[in-house]
């Protein structure tokens, strides 16, 4: 080959090089263990990391931090954070997911304990758009945080919340600000002050979780644009589903069972019920106290009200100023709301305000469907 032949294939060569994409880095899998240590590049099979706190600082964005089961947060419970192979201790919350990775266990929830110690915090706190904290089977009990067991900050959009235990915390689960498109999805809040509370602005969706026996509401709304489908929430102080301060929220087929009042609506601009069974809730199965505009359609109200509200008993509806529409809807027995079997459509200000005519005249099908522990 001629010299000047070779100067122009090599430039050639050098061109084609220069056009071709480099190969994208391949994410990366890093381990977090009880038996791990918190040393610089941790996070190996042969090497994994203590604390979860530590493999974040480790990883890139689109890594997995794959989690063994164990006890995470303050180990020695002295009340100080951020001690060796500890969480923390940034201000605010055990755990801060600053980059979009995913973090999920490797034995799930009732194996992979994140303890907040009674600290007045959050257990975890998600800032990170793109951002994925536990999967189906593979999630984390969030346990004695005295603030939120996840939080997903208004920073954060996109960000899916799955599979985990939020037990004995201020909420089990929370969205908040300005965040977008977050999905809470199969998780299970229990005896904490508040089941799941979305109050993104950007609108968040609740699906097939339960919230079971909190102080105050199983579910709760804010924002605009909230959606509910699937939740079961059942024994809660207050309410089971509650919209306040919400613009359109849907509640998509759902169970509310034994609760103080099934479902509540608030101040927002409307609130839609479609498939739910409201049973057995002390007070009533559903309120509408100031809502402009709030339907229930293709649902069951059945044996709601014992205990009655401002002297009404029996009540499936509870209704307040504003017009409700729950046509459509079974009472308990096949002519219609009325006294015992039946449920009542309860005006508790404005007579008729509640339209109940057409009504069903047979129950419902409605299939929720809920994680087990």
């Amino acid at each position: 080959m001629s010299m000047l032949r070779f100067v122009v294939w090599f430039a050639l060569a050098l061109l084609v090089l220069a056009a071709t994409p480099a190969a994208p880095l391949e994410a990366a899998v890093l381990q977090v263990a009880n038996n791990g240590l918190d040393a610089p590049d941790c996070g190996a099979k042969t090497a994994p990391c203590r604390s979860i706190t530590r493999a974040i600082d480790e990883a890139t964005a689109g890594d997995t931090i794959v989690v063994g089961p164990g006890r995470y947060g303050d180990l020695d419970r002295d009340g100080t954070l951020g001690e060796p192979n500890e969480e923390g201790p940034e201000d605010g919350a055990l755990i801060v997911v600053d980059k979009p990775v995913t973090i999920e266990s490797s034995s799930g929830a009732v194996w992979t304990i994140i303890d907040g110690a009674g600290f007045d915090r959050t257990a975890v706190r998600i800032t990170a758009s793109g951002a994925r904290f536990g999967r189906a089977k593979r999630g984390f009990t969030l346990f004695d945080a005295k603030d939120a067991g996840v939080s997903v900050e208004e920073t954060a959009s996109n960000v899916v919340v799955e599979a985990n235990l939020a037990v004995r915390t201020g909420t089990g689960f929370a969205t908040s600000g300005a965040g977008t498109g977050a999905l809470v999805q199969g998780n299970v809040a229990s005896t904490n002050g508040a089941g799941v509370a979305l109050r993104s602005a950007g609108g968040g969706i609740a699906r097939a979780n339960l919230a079971v026996a909190n102080t105050a509401n199983g579910f709760d709304a804010g924002g605009s644009g909230q959606r509910f489908e699937g939740n079961v929430a059942t024994g809660n102080g207050i309410f089971g589903f509650s919209a306040t301060l919400s613009g359109d929220t849907v509640l998509a087929v759902g169970a509310a069972i034994g609760n103080r009042q099934g479902v509540f609506g608030g101040t927002g601009d409307s609130f839609v019920v479609t498939g739910l069974a409201a049973f057995g809730n002390s007070e009533g199965g559903i309120r509408n106290q100031s809502t402009a505009t709030m339907s229930v359609t293709a649902s069951n109200l059945v044996g709601n009200g014992p205990k009655g509200l401002a002297g009404n008993l029996n009540c499936g509806t509870l209704n307040g100023t504003f017009a409700l529409d729950a046509s459509n809807v079974f009472w308990g027995a096949a002519t219609g709301p009325g006294d015992d079997p039946a449920d009542l459509a309860c005006d508790l200000e404005v007579k008729d305000a509640t339209t109940f005519d057409p009504f069903a005249t047979k129950a419902f099908k409605i299939k929720t469907k809920v994680p087990a522990f």
